[in-house]
This record gives structure tokens, C-alpha cells and sequence, in this order.
């Protein structure tokens, strides 16, 4: 199996990105239920990081800066597992494209 890595990354930069509460509010509505049902797993490596896997290998990594009292994303890192006969589509990679298509975000490689 391999892996692809990209990070996701607003055209003007995560500084000038002006909806980070409502990505967030977007990640967090639709993968918590899943991590509470236990069809995802949720890594919290540290205050404001984490990561989001599902059980076909993909996963989401999400860095908050929050030292300012207000909560800014840092940094959006999709890892995509490339299987030949995938058992069926990936919920979060299709969350992955909607917020690509609805915040403008550009999936950029960096294996």
C-alpha cells in the first residue's frame, strides 16, 4: 500500500484565511460523531493537534494556534492511502473534497 501526503493550504496562506471557525466547526461536526461510534480514531497529540484516521488508512492532521485566544488553523495535512481495491469510498476524503472545493484550499504534495 502507499501513502500520498499533502498539505492543504488556503491560496493567500492560513494567516490570511479568514474562516478558521468555521473549517473547523465543519471538521470537527462531521468526524467527532464518527470517532464517538468508533468508526474513526482520534489522535490528541497536544493541545490544538490532532489527527483524525478512518479505517482504510487515511488520515487528517489538524494544528490550532490558539495562543492568542483565538483559535487559527496552522496547518491541514491529508495522508492518503492508494489501494488497488479500496473496499468502498473513504467518508473522509470525501469531506477532504468538499472543504478543498467549498474553502478554495490547494492539496499540495509534499512526499
Amino acid at each position: 500500500m502507499k501513502v500520498n501526503n499533502y498539505k492543504l493550504i488556503p491560496a493567500s496562506g492560513w494567516d490570511c484565511f479568514s474562516k478558521h471557525i468555521e473549517l473547523a466547526d465543519l471538521l470537527y461536526d462531521h468526524l467527532i460523531p464518527l470517532v464517538n461510534q468508533g468508526d474513526y480514531e482520534y489522535l490528541n497529540l497536544f493541545v490544538g493537534c490532532g489527527v483524525f484516521e478512518d479505517d482504510q488508512d487515511n488520515s487528517l492532521f489538524v494544528l490550532f494556534d490558539d495562543s492568542r485566544k483565538k483559535e487559527k488553523i496552522v496547518e491541514l495535512r491529508l495522508s492518503q492511502a492508494i489501494k488497488e481495491q479500496p473496499t468502498s469510498e473513504s467518508d473522509l476524503l470525501t469531506l477532504v473534497g468538499i472543504i478543498i472545493d467549498k474553502f478554495q484550499l490547494t492539496k499540495k504534495s509534499i512526499d
